[in-house]
């Protein structure tokens, strides 16, 4: 048996129309009526008189869904163009051609699929980025330099003005204004205003400022301020402002200062602030301040 809905319409504001619509049982059913076109139509969706039991949509002069006050449950449909909610969304199979900006909960079960080069934003601030091109995908604020290739880039301005390729970087700052390519860097600050290429620095501060190339940074500021080549530093201070290459120093503050090349150091500022090359300290201070070349 077919159902009837009843319809009826007054005027109760200059411009709009009140729609009263009851049915005896569930229907399926479209209707549609010309707007006023140069104003903006809203339309009250619920029961009873009550204005606090309504869901308002606004439409513009061009008949796109602007503004839905309250939920918005949609199922089977493909696209919208211009979509903006202020409460709730729940979509079941929605493509969109243009940005869709949500005021409140976001919540997804299932997939989120983006374009080849797409950013994430978070009030209006870039959160997370992914450009096909480029091979790079970038997550934070104010992350990686958007014209380099094969990097990745985790951290608050982690890689920064970074113009460099196939770099991994992870904490804040983490390579910031790191122009060297092939590299891997972990740690506020770590390798830091560094035009290094080839070097691992893991640690705060660790190879900051430090413009030498295939270096090992690991601590606390390990090599900070040094400029040393194809070293290896591991310990806090180790290797830092020194500037002596292929030297190997491991302990705390061990090579610290040092500009001596091809030396080692083990132990507690072994080979501290000693100038001298081919030298190896091995122990508490060992070479402390030595000037004399050839020593073990």
């Amino acid at each position: 048996m077919a159902i009837t809905p009843i319809l009826t319409t007054d005027t109760f504001e200059e411009g709009r129309q009140k729609i009263n619509t009851s049915f005896d049982a569930v229907l399926a059913q479209t209707y549609s009526w010309d707007m006023i076109a140069s104003t903006t139509n809203t339309f009250f969706i619920g029961d009873g008189d009550n204005a606090g039991n309504f869901t308002t949509i606004r439409v513009d002069d061009s008949n796109q869904i602007v503004v839905i006050n309250k939920s918005l449950n949609v199922a089977g449909l493909t696209t919208i163009s211009g979509l903006n909610i202020t409460n709730y969304l729940n979509v079941s199979g929605l493509t969109t051609t243009q940005d869709v900006s949500v005021n409140g909960d976001l919540g997804v079960i299932g997939n989120i699929n983006l374009p080849d080069t797409s950013t994430i934003r978070f009030n209006d601030i870039p959160f997370i980025q992914y450009d096909d091109s480029l091979y790079s995908i970038a997550m934070g604020v104010g992350w990686g330099h958007t014209h380099s290739q094969f990097n990745t880039f985790i951290g608050w301005s982690t890689g920064g003005s970074q113009a460099g390729t196939h770099s991994t970087m992870l904490g804040a700052s983490a390579g910031y204004e790191q122009n060297g390519n092939y590299n891997t860097i972990v740690g506020y600050n770590a390798a830091g205003y560094n035009a290094g290429s080839n070097i691992i620095a893991i640690g705060q501060t660790a190879g900051y400022d430090n413009q030498g190339t295939y270096q090992i940074y690991i601590g606390d500021s390990a090599g900070l301020f040094g400029d040393g080549a194809y070293g290896v530093n591991i310990g806090v201070n180790a290797g830092r402002s020194g500037d002596g290459s292929y030297s190997v120093y491991l302990g705390w503050e061990a090579g610290r200062s040092s500009d001596g090349d091809r030396s080692i150091g083990i132990g507690y500022q072994a080979n501290r602030s000693g100038d001298a090359p081919d030298v190896i300290a091995l122990g508490y201070r060992a070479g402390y301040q030595n000037a004399i070349a050839n020593q073990f």
